[in-house]
């Protein structure tokens, strides 16, 4: 049997423009993340899908009980939701 788990990080998505909050604070929130992003930048959902496709195909039959995620070097979950309340405050 094999486990493995995907958790890509921050993901460019429609979900950003769902909040219900203006636009300028949107992309405040979202540079903000961006820059905590060791590439710079917001992985997107292909790149979740080719990591899973890849997982499941016999190319990965020797990976055993990973971790797949983006790290996030200096910002941590806690971070991120401080970030996320002071900027949807500030509407």
């Amino acid at each position: 049997m094999r486990v493995n788990a995907i958790a890509p990080g921050a993901i460019e998505t429609d979900i950003w423009s769902k909040a219900n909050v203006p636009a300028e604070q949107i992309d405040k929130l979202k540079e903000t993340v961006k820059n905590s992003i060791p590439c710079g930048r917001f992985g997107t959902p292909e790149e979740v899908a080719n990591l899973a496709l890849f997982l499941v195909s016999e190319e990965a039959s020797y990976i055993l009980m990973a971790q797949f995620m983006k790290l996030m070097e200096q910002v941590t979950f806690k971070n991120f939701i401080n970030s996320l309340s002071l900027i949807l405050n500030e509407v």
